[in-house]
């Protein structure tokens, strides 16, 4: 297809996150190195190309292609085949929580939409050929982008960095009507069981051999030489010690004390825990139940997904938090938020200066233990609590990861999340180091240059 002996290579970003974990880790000039000529391709808005290089230094072409908008019908097919997987999957696992990942949710007409949407999604799930061909149905009637713009440009191979991108759809089938040899990353460690991999693609990149596993377990039309065990580059910053800045500079530029120690706090997001910020009232209460407010701080990091209000009422209570919100873009459109390269330092930082983190179920656990610092999740819940059960969130798939080891903490009541504290704060003095938790990181993500096997491979 492309008669230039320099071949182009297109990465598609449907997301900040993709900004944040590749774009800022280098995969454009590790592309370039290779004599290689890169596009970037985005649905991020008019902004985006002034906003990113005003972040990283890069030169190449940032071109904005349109947002899809999904025919109802064709929604209506890709929510059957959703429901459908799910269903497949929960057998597959013998694991219910899997089917949590489908909501019932909007106006009462979207609701009764996706009941019907999981009637025939249920039938569906009978005949996994069916199911198959159904996905092709889909995809056939996907309206194609204008072919235009690749024979215009010439690009020898495409990557997704979200294979859920609605907007990669009608993108990634003109690019393979092309021939364009196309790929996408596995976002995160628990996306596949989700039953939303919306891009179909020549190479897959996953974290590790787990995860490759899982693909072919929920995917088993998709052949394991197409799918390359790359690690992901979202932890490879942590071994740039370049980020760090000295403790007292670090204190006093968000106005701590320099004698406390901190201990991070983690938001989550509404859906997945709707009372976080009652958790973050029991770690501070804890602490003061101990006598230690002068002693240690609650460092708070909300997620980059959510406004950090719903904590305000926690917050005012005590003196002895300070909230650090991530450097992200300021728009309420999560899909269209976008990180600031300086928020990629901030969180290393906030890492290299806690002595530990706690949360409900967080991958902020994966970063601190990749530091060496010590984790924890909560493990109870309140009296209030009726509606939501804690517990249920560890029963969720990718959970099984840890398959018998103990790389966490789980706090179990009141009196455990003191104890852990208390654990955590002689720890700082000594040179922490979880083989648990090594082992569990292993598990998931291998250790390797992700970067660089991405690169090679697309």
């Amino acid at each position: 297809m492309n008669k230039n002996t320099k071949k182009k290579v297109g990465i598609f970003l449907p997301d900040g996150i993709g900004v944040r974990n590749y774009l800022y880790s280098g995969l454009v000039s590790q592309l370039q190195s290779q004599n290689r000529m890169v596009i970037l391709f985005h649905c991020l808005g008019n902004d985006f190309n002034r906003f990113i290089l005003n972040q990283i230094k890069i030169e190449c072409e940032i071109i904005e292609i349109p947002v899809y908008k999904e025919p109802k019908l064709l929604h209506f097919i890709r929510e059957v085949i959703c429901w459908a997987r799910l269903i497949y999957n929960t057998r597959k696992t013998k694991n219910k929580t899997i089917l949590s990942n489908f909501k019932l949710k909007g106006k009462i007409h979207n609701r009764i939409f996706l009941i019907f949407a999981k009637v025939f999604g249920y039938l569906l799930s009978f005949n996994y050929t069916f199911l198959l061909n159904l996905e092709k149905v889909y995809e056939y009637f996907v309206k194609p982008l204008s072919a235009d713009l690749y024979e215009l440009l010439n690009i020898d191979s495409l990557i997704c960095l979200h294979q859920r991108s609605i907007n990669g759809i009608p993108f990634f089938k003109t690019a393979k009507s092309l021939g364009v040899n196309c790929s996408t990353v596995i976002f995160s460690w628990d996306n596949l069981p989700k039953a939303r991999l919306n891009i179909r693609v020549n190479t897959y990149f996953v974290w590790s051999k787990y995860m490759k596993d899982e693909l072919v377990l929920f995917y088993p039309e998709i052949q394991s030489d197409k799918i390359i065990i790359s690690g992901t580059p979202q932890f490879d910053f942590y071994k740039n010690s370049d980020n760090i800045i000295q403790k007292s500079l670090f204190y006093e530029r968000y106005k701590i004390p320099q004698n406390v120690e901190l201990i991070c706090f983690s938001g989550d997001d509404t859906l997945t825990s709707p009372y976080d910020p009652y958790y973050l009232d029991q770690l501070l209460l804890a602490v003061k139940d101990i006598g230690m407010q002068d002693k240690i701080w609650i460092l708070f990091r909300p997620a980059p997904s959510e406004s950090i209000d719903r904590y305000n009422f926690v917050i005012s209570k005590y003196n002895n938090i300070v909230p650090i919100c991530p450097e992200w873009t300021d728009t309420k459109n999560w899909n269209l938020k976008l990180p600031y390269f300086n928020d990629v330092k901030l969180l290393h930082n906030i890492i290299f200066h806690c002595i530990g983190v706690i949360n409900i179920g967080s991958t902020m656990a994966i970063d601190f233990g990749i530091n060496n610092k010590p984790a924890a999740y909560f493990n109870y819940n309140m009296l209030d609590f009726n509606k939501w059960d804690i517990k249920y969130i560890y029963k969720f798939q990718h959970f099984k990861s840890m398959n018998g080891i103990n790389p966490v903490d789980f706090i179990n009541d009141f009196e455990d999340l003191k104890n852990w504290i208390i654990k955590i704060y002689k720890l700082r003095l000594s040179s922490y180091r979880s083989l648990e938790m090594e082992k569990w990181i292993s598990t998931i993500c291998s250790d390797i240059n992700a970067i660089e096997i991405i690169s090679n491979n697309t």
